[in-house]
C-alpha cells in the first residue's frame, strides 16, 4: 500500500488529548475526503505530506519534484476544504493565493494549474542546468566551428531530455484523464 495513505489511514487510531493534551479525534469522513483529494493529486504526479491538525483535520502539502510551488490543503473537522497557493522555500516565500470552503472539483482545478506552473518552471531551470554543464576551460581551447558544434551538440542533448520528461508527463496526466473520463 501507499505509504502516504497508510499515514492517512493511520491518523484514526488519534485519540483525544493526542496533541499535548489538545488533539481531537479525526472522523472517518474527514480521513476518507484526505485519502481522495491526496490520489488526486498523487494523479498529477505531485508528492505529498500528511500531517494531522489538533482541530480534528488533516493538512497535505503537495509539491512537485524540487520545485518551489506548494500547495496547503486543509481539511476541516467539519468537511470543508482549505487551501493555500506558496511559492519558494522554508521562511522565504510568499503565499500566491488562497481559498475557503472550495469543492474537491475546484480543487483539482487549482492542482492542475500548480502542475502546469511546475512543468513550465522546470523547463527555464533547463537554462541554468545547461549553463553549469558546459566546462568553459574545454571551450577555450577550441576553435569557433568546435565550440559551436559542442554547444549544439549540448543544447540539442539537454532539449531532448528536457522536452522527454515533459513528453512523458503530459502523456501520464493524458491517460489519467482518459481514465478519469471514462469512469
Amino acid at each position: 500500500m501507499d505509504s502516504t495513505l497508510s499515514a492517512i489511514d493511520a491518523f484514526a487510531n488519534l485519540k483525544d488529548g493526542w496533541d499535548f493534551g489538545e488533539g481531537i479525534v479525526i472522523s472517518n469522513e474527514v480521513i476518507s475526503k484526505a485519502k481522495d483529494i491526496y490520489l488526486i493529486g498523487r494523479n498529477y504526479q505531485l508528492e505529498a505530506e500528511p500531517h494531522p491538525t489538533p482541530d480534528g483535520g488533516v493538512c497535505l502539502v503537495f509539491y512537485y519534484r524540487n520545485n518551489d510551488f506548494f500547495l496547503d490543503i486543509n481539511i476541516n473537522s467539519d468537511n470543508t476544504v482549505d487551501f493555500k497557493e506558496e511559492k519558494g522555500f522554508g521562511v522565504n516565500y510568499e503565499t500566491l493565493r488562497s481559498a475557503q470552503n472550495i469543492t474537491v472539483q475546484e480543487l483539482e482545478k487549482t492542482i492542475v494549474e500548480i502542475r502546469t506552473k511546475c512543468n513550465i518552471s522546470d523547463f527555464f531551470q533547463f537554462g541554468s542546468i545547461l549553463s553549469k554543464s558546459i566546462d568553459s576551460k574545454a571551450i577555450h581551447s577550441k576553435t569557433t566551428r568546435e565550440v559551436s558544434q559542442l554547444l549544439t551538440t549540448n543544447v540539442q542533448y539537454k532539449t531532448l531530455n528536457v522536452l522527454a520528461s515533459m513528453l512523458q508527463d503530459t502523456i501520464v496526466q493524458g491517460q489519467q484523464d482518459f481514465q478519469l473520463f471514462i469512469q
